[in-house]
């Protein structure tokens, strides 16, 4: 089995990524799972298990050496993603946390892209909360939000930028593509980062679907006009269940279109902030969408009932064909529809939505 699993996915076949780890004291556990990457033609390779004993507390393996795709491993809790980059990786399934003998491998650069990224909702969740509480108490900070989300793009995106340059051969630069695609509205600039990659990471299957979301989101941006789509709600009477975006948006009210599913966390926990705009500005001039994407109908009513969503639902949504169409990647996500369709705002949350939608109503 290892034998077999050492072909390595990059030019070098004999490249492989020694891991030494521990488990937690008294945990039981007597394998650990590793997802590792085989090449199977020079342009793809193919995700397989790797099952390690467990002795001692401690374990041991050899991977193909991949930094194309993320790898992972798996003790007794969640998995931890990790790049397989040629370097002896040391694994503490307790902390958890997974650091390289080398401070410039692929591995080491990715931990410090984490880092980054997590301090850095720290410093602005501070100055966002404030926001937050003085916009709930009447005041009007629209401006402020503005410049507390152009100060975070200023900062971020050239640091952005340079990590993707760094990491234009390893799967760290289309990550960081990917974040950069959640914050940047510059398409001239987005297409330029993701013409860094090379063509190697280009081919691959999350290259494909990034890259594609930026040019959708370009399509599909402020100022652009909603682009229709169906919707079989029930496969059983198409003929009676068929629904189409363009039944709710262009009639002359302003529509938030809310991509969600009953199985995703985060969706469930922006229903309140939702339930309050809608009750906030519900009425002739505005309503809220639903749309429930890879969700059984059954299982997006009974969450709309447990969780009191009123307002009007598409069920039964296709999220690849949400992608092709909007470029949405993930949800919750959220499209602000004018009178006549044109997209006023995409992918905004919270209080950030709640100041938008409150300053285009009070336009008219």
């Amino acid at each position: 089995m290892m034998v077999a699993l050492l072909a390595a996915c990059e030019q070098k076949p004999s490249s492989v990524t020694k891991i030494s780890g521990t488990v937690p004291e008294g945990d039981t556990i007597e394998n650990v799972i590793i997802m590792t990457w085989v090449e199977i033609t020079p342009d793809s390779v193919a995700r397989r298990a790797v099952t390690v004993p467990v002795v001692d507390r401690r374990f041991e393996a050899e991977i193909p050496t991949c930094t194309s795709e993320y790898s992972s491993i798996r003790g007794s809790m969640r998995s931890i993603p990790f790049v397989a980059d040629g370097t002896t990786l040391t694994v503490d399934l307790g902390a958890p946390i997974i650091t390289s003998s080398s401070k410039k491998g692929v591995q080491s650069r990715y931990m410090d892209y984490i880092k980054w990224v997590e301090a850095i909702p720290d410093e602005m969740n501070e100055k966002a909360a404030s926001l937050q509480s003085r916009h709930e108490a009447g005041e009007d900070v629209q401006q402020e939000i503005m410049a507390l989300q152009e100060e975070y793009k200023l900062y971020a995106t050239p640091i952005m930028i340079k990590t993707i340059r760094a990491n234009r051969d390893n799967i760290v630069g289309l990550e960081v593509l990917s974040d950069l695609n959640d914050i940047c509205e510059d398409f001239d600039l987005l297409r330029e980062a993701a013409g860094m990659l090379t063509d190697r990471i280009k081919k691959s299957s999350s290259a494909t679907i990034t890259i594609n979301a930026i040019e959708r989101r370009a399509a599909t941006a402020a100022g652009s006009k909603f682009i229709d789509f169906e919707v079989i709600q029930d496969q059983d009477h198409p003929e009676t269940s068929t629904v189409r975006l363009s039944d709710y948006v262009g009639h002359g009210k302003y529509i938030l279109a809310d991509f969600w599913a009953s199985w995703c966390g985060p969706c469930r926990a922006s229903v309140p902030e939702l339930k309050n705009i809608y009750e906030k500005y519900r009425g002739d001039r505005f309503d809220i969408l639903g749309i429930a994407v890879n969700d059984k109908p059954e299982a997006s009513l009974k969450a709309a009932k447990e969780l009191g969503i009123d307002w009007p639902l598409i069920l039964n949504g296709d999220m690849s064909h949400v992608n092709k169409m909007y470029g949405i990647t993930g949800i919750p996500h959220t499209i602000l529809f004018g009178p006549d369709g044109t997209i006023l705002a995409n992918g905004l949350h919270g209080h950030e939505l709640d100041a938008f939608i409150e300053k285009v109503l009070k336009k008219e």
